[in-house]
């Protein structure tokens, strides 16, 4: 889907994209691919922009155009994917911000009205977004890391187990996001070839404290979770050895009357086998002898 933006109204809407000077790149159809390159993208960078593995970088190209890549997660909750974000700058001023997943990161640039004119200002302001991003994500993981922690206190069930594991899972991805996003920002106060002004330096500080700051939330998050994940596994192990000591607690239970009657209901002459008494002598004993069993179970917590 190509979109432009549209001053007046503060959004993205369908357009001509020649006259634009800001288009904005959805998960492109071939034909779509073709009106961008026909804008003077270079075909390499277009191409770099929508590949899911790429890392965050900033690249010149020969033509005068230039690449941001920043990743960014595709929304902010818990189960969010990351995916990379390109801003493509030409050298005759377009901007054209491409993605092969919809984050809806541009539809709020917009929202803010920015100034395409700026081309290196306007990648500054979208890095600025995407760092909130990852900040609202990291909360939004955390109440849901809560959430399942609460359910496990009641039982330990696969699925929120499976859940956490998960969920450890995104945090990797998402450190080694901001640990390359906080990179590519950090080499950009260097490159001269962006000219940055005193603002632009100002803003990339600004950015780079939000970038670490989410950084460290994703790493204590994570070691937290680890931790979590190392207390269920001693709990789990623990409730299996108190769920076979209750077996083998029963097991003992239940032998006491079959012993009893393995014994006196042999075939052979018994002592008191005249009685009249004597079936309910039989039960009687092994009634006391499992009952006394069950209370020395009971004192050592078999039971």
């Amino acid at each position: 889907m190509i979109t432009v933006y549209d001053s007046v109204t503060r959004s993205l809407t369908r357009g001509d994209p020649a006259a634009a000077s800001w288009v904005d790149v959805v998960a492109p159809t071939e034909a779509e691919a073709r009106t961008v390159r026909e804008l003077g993208v270079p075909s390499e960078l277009f191409t770099d922009a929508l590949d899911a593995h790429e890392l965050a970088r900033v690249e010149h190209h020969p033509s005068g155009a230039r690449l941001f890549v920043l990743r960014a997660p595709v929304s902010a909750t818990a189960d969010a994917a990351v995916v990379p974000i390109g801003v493509v700058t030409l050298a005759n001023g377009t901007i054209v911000t491409i993605s092969a997943t919809d984050t809806t990161i541009p539809e709020k640039l917009a929202q803010a009205h920015v100034d395409p004119s700026r081309a290196v200002r306007f990648a500054l302001l979208l890095a600025e977004r995407v760092a909130d991003r990852f900040v609202k994500t990291l909360e939004a993981i955390e109440h849901d890391v809560t959430r399942l922690e609460h359910k496990l206190r009641a039982s330990l069930e696969n699925d929120e187990i499976m859940a956490l594991l998960d969920h450890q899972k995104r945090l990797v991805v998402l450190d080694v996001a901001l640990q390359t996003n906080t990179l590519v920002l950090e080499r950009t106060l260097d490159d001269a070839r962006l000219g940055l002004t005193d603002d632009d330096r100002t803003l990339i500080g600004d950015v780079l404290v939000e970038l670490r700051q989410a950084a460290v939330m994703a790493r204590t998050k994570k070691a937290l979770l680890g931790e979590t994940m190392d207390a269920l596994a001693t709990v789990v192990s623990n409730n299996l050895n108190v769920a076979m000591k209750q077996i083998a607690a029963l097991t003992l239970l239940v032998a006491v009357p079959a012993l009893f009657a393995g014994i006196f209901g042999m075939n052979v002459p018994l002592p008191f086998m005249s009685r009249g008494w004597a079936l309910y002598g039989v039960l009687g004993l092994s009634a006391l002898v499992t009952t006394g069993l069950a209370l020395v179970l009971r004192r050592r917590r078999w039971l």
